[in-house]
């Protein structure tokens, strides 16, 4: 680290590192969970009988219905990566922010928002989780967990 840091944008660094690594250990957590399940469904043959075949297939729609309750918002997986980069970039631009600046930072760390329209789905996403995000004007974005004078800059 070669680099001179002050002591707020070390700080400012570390937050950006600890929502990436929380972002990171979430996405290995889902990783393990599809792969655990995945060799588990590959062990069903063609060759098993047509009722154990009914069987197996009554067993996966149970255990995908037990992981879609366990989930706090019915959002894709996809959907819960581009909350965390979407936390790392307002923290990295450290204020409240319009969409567009949002999906900027994002591309600049290499995570954007895709689709057709990738304002209207970033715009979804901060609508959308208010336990992590918070409108503080029009048309403007923070985060719920900044103190309220970091919410008015």
């Amino acid at each position: 680290m070669n680099e001179v840091f002050s002591v707020a944008e070390a700080e400012k660094q570390l937050t950006v590192e600890k929502a990436r690594l929380a972002a990171s250990s979430e996405r290995c957590k889902e990783l393990e969970t599809f792969i655990s399940l995945g060799k588990r469904l590959a062990g069903t043959s063609s060759l098993r009988s047509k009722a154990s075949a009914v069987s197996a297939e009554s067993t996966r729609r149970k255990q995908a219905k037990t992981l879609k309750s366990k989930q706090p918002i019915p959002i894709r997986a996809q959907g819960k990566d581009r909350c965390a980069n979407a936390t790392i970039a307002l923290k990295t631009i450290n204020r409240p922010s319009t969409v567009p600046e949002i999906i900027a930072v994002m591309k600049q760390q290499g995570t954007p928002i895709n689709g057709g329209n990738p304002r209207q789905n970033l715009r979804s996403l901060l609508r959308a989780r208010v336990d992590v995000f918070k409108k503080v004007g029009p048309a403007l974005y923070g985060l719920k967990e900044w103190p309220g004078e970091q919410k008015q800059a």
